[in-house]
């Protein structure tokens, strides 16, 4: 891909970083709330049901669903972010500055992906033994 547009991409990702910090605390707090509940579920704590909460249990569902869809089309985005990157590397004279940037940059976006992975994971966790009473 033409360099212009991936500096355009890049520009347009730290516009929206405002709102992707707001919807990560957000993210959190729901993904806290559904691992207590998980927790409680797991250890045969009586003290929580979805019937307490009547609607509760399938918005909730719903709402984790979403965050799971979410975070795999990241996932996505974070593997054609690297493999575009990795293409801007191949233009670069090996061992040289720019190519050992641009490999700080593959490492980066290799991380960022492990960490969307575990994200995943967990979030299939939570839904795989969500309850459902």
């Amino acid at each position: 891909p033409p360099v212009g547009s991936s500096i355009q991409c890049r520009s347009a990702l730290r516009s929206l970083a405002p709102l992707q910090a707001m919807r990560a605390r957000l993210l959190l707090q729901l993904l806290a709330g559904a691992s207590a509940l998980l927790q409680v579920h797991r250890e045969g704590g009586g003290l929580v049901s979805t019937h307490s909460f009547p609607g509760d249990a399938a918005r909730t569902r719903e709402s984790l669903q979403g965050l799971l869809d979410d975070a795999k089309s990241e996932l996505d985005n974070l593997k054609k972010e690297k493999e575009a990157t990795e293409n801007i590397c191949k233009f670069k004279e090996v061992g040289s500055t720019d190519w050992n940037a641009c490999q700080v940059q593959v490492d980066r976006v290799q991380g960022k992906i492990e960490d969307q992975e575990k994200k995943i994971a967990q979030y299939q966790e939570i839904l795989d033994k969500f309850p459902s009473d």
